[in-house]
């Protein structure tokens, strides 16, 4: 109790920051929340969660701090990072094109062999539809079979066309089903595509 906050605090933005933060808090009267770290004696380091606000006590202004220790909740972010990553790398090891949308349509994800085939990286691909991807009346075909497949729920498998990457339209089977959210309602839908086109070649007269 005898100590001052700056014999005890050693976050890892220094005694710099914390008077940063403090002083803001005093000019404003809020509160503040933001994440840190705690370096303990030994050097290691805990993850905290911080509240901060000013408060009266016996006719003070102080500041009360809660501190909340995020070293569980990181570990299981850590896990949780490492499972994604390794299901996508699961995916991109998968030579047929695979995507995924939620539940409005929009993509949320993809596999490598995807963003070759149509010629657009992962990164634009997500948050958008159909519509930014392919032509309007491939779209359209999409989009109707995305729906009639979120109303029934199961699976659904039908021929179209799929324009690729050097502006020419395959053929292919599109094989899609929706997946399920925690509390078992339709959260979206996962897409694989075969191109069949050569198979089609050879099958012409």
């Amino acid at each position: 109790m005898a100590l001052n906050l700056f014999d005890l605090d050693a976050t890892d933005g220094g005694e710099k920051l914390l008077d940063e933060r403090m002083k803001e808090i005093s000019e404003t009267g809020g509160e503040l929340d933001y994440d840190t770290g705690h370096f303990r004696k030994n050097g290691s380091q805990i993850p905290l969660h911080v509240n901060m606000k000013m408060v009266k006590w016996e006719e003070k202004n102080v500041l009360l701090t809660i501190a909340t220790d995020l070293t569980e909740r990181k570990k299981a972010e850590n896990l949780l990072k490492q499972k994604n990553l390794f299901l996508q790398q699961l995916i991109d090891a998968i030579p047929i094109p695979i995507f995924y949308k939620d539940i409005h349509g929009i993509y949320t994800g993809c596999n490598a062999a995807f963003e070759t085939s149509i010629g657009l990286p992962k990164g634009w691909i997500i948050g958008k539809t159909v519509y930014d991807i392919s032509p309007g009346n491939l779209a359209d075909i999409y989009r109707e079979h995305d729906q009639a497949l979120f109303d029934t729920h199961g699976v659904e498998t039908y021929e179209t066309g799929l324009k690729y990457a050097d502006g020419s339209v395959h053929d292919v089977i599109f094989y899609k089903a929706t997946y399920d959210d925690i509390s078992g309602n339709v959260a979206g839908l996962v897409g694989v595509i075969l191109d069949i086109s050569e198979r089609k070649k050879w099958k012409r007269p």
